[in-house]
């Protein structure tokens, strides 16, 4: 009785990280095109555009957004877990994003009251 199973099997032990590699290629490439596009917008972008300007600066806001659901999808497993936890990541994210556009907009063009 004993006998070893698929899993105790000694010389399947890499399997597990071999099968992952594929998954974690198609992420490095992603996050590697992702910073490219992100790069080249902020290149591209110039103050003095205004309205270009802060649309640029969401597209950047956006980009880093999802770039971050890739890592915490698949390199903090959030993939695999509930999906009430993925909401409490995702939330703050949501809430504080038109905090931080706002406050960029109000750094560009001044102070809204007063």
């Amino acid at each position: 009785m004993n006998a070893l199973s698929a899993h105790d099997d000694p010389d399947d032990a890499g399997a597990a990280y071999h099968n992952h590699m594929p998954v974690y290629w198609r992420i490095f490439i992603s996050l590697a095109v992702l910073t490219g596009i992100e790069f080249g917008i902020s290149l591209s972008m110039d103050p003095a555009q205004g309205t270009l300007y802060m649309l640029g600066i969401v597209v950047l806001v956006l980009l880093a957004a999802v770039k971050a659901a890739l890592v915490a999808r698949v390199f903090m497993h959030l993939k695999y877990d509930p999906k009430i936890l993925s909401l409490l990541c995702v939330l703050p994210v949501i809430l504080g994003s038109p905090l931080v556009l706002f406050c960029i907009w109000d750094g560009i063009n001044g102070p809204s009251f007063g």
